[in-house]
């Protein structure tokens, strides 16, 4: 089956934190989005994971809960989750975790592949702002 991707869109994270910085792209096909996040430092590692729109939405939901918190000026000391979101329904190789974790001033995002590797993104409140209009925007095109 070929697949046709629409609506290819990244956004490029340039954390405070060295080892926090990435990008993250998104795209479209089947109902799906496509969610890549790599990590952009020496030993930084890549992850693709597969939604589907009940979960996408999930994910937004989270992500709009933490920024709420990270504008409420709520900063734990210790990771806190907000969220996660098991993955299971696609291929093995992009099957897992979406975590969602507030610390300090940062929203940290996380991905844990079932076949191994765990990168995530430190934000700020105005990088996750940016992240989640691009995931409201993304969800519009994929009902």
């Amino acid at each position: 089956m070929n697949k046709k991707q629409t609506g290819i869109e990244w956004i490029n994270i340039d954390s405070e934190l060295n080892e926090g910085s990435g990008k993250l792209s998104l795209s479209a096909y089947d109902n799906l989005v496509l969610l890549t996040l790599m990590q952009t430092h020496e030993y930084g590692m890549d992850a693709e994971i597969e939604l589907n729109t009940l979960e996408f939405a999930k994910l937004i939901d989270i992500l709009k809960r933490a920024h709420r918190m990270i504008c409420n000026k709520e900063m734990p000391q210790k990771r806190n989750c907000v969220g996660l979101i098991r993955l299971n329904n696609s291929s093995p190789t992009k099957q897992g975790i979406i975590i969602i974790n507030l610390f300090k001033n940062y929203i940290i995002f996380g991905v844990s592949l079932k076949t191994g590797g765990d990168p995530e993104i430190k934000m700020n409140q105005d990088q996750t702002l940016a992240l989640l209009e691009l995931f409201i925007k993304m969800s519009k095109g994929t009902g």
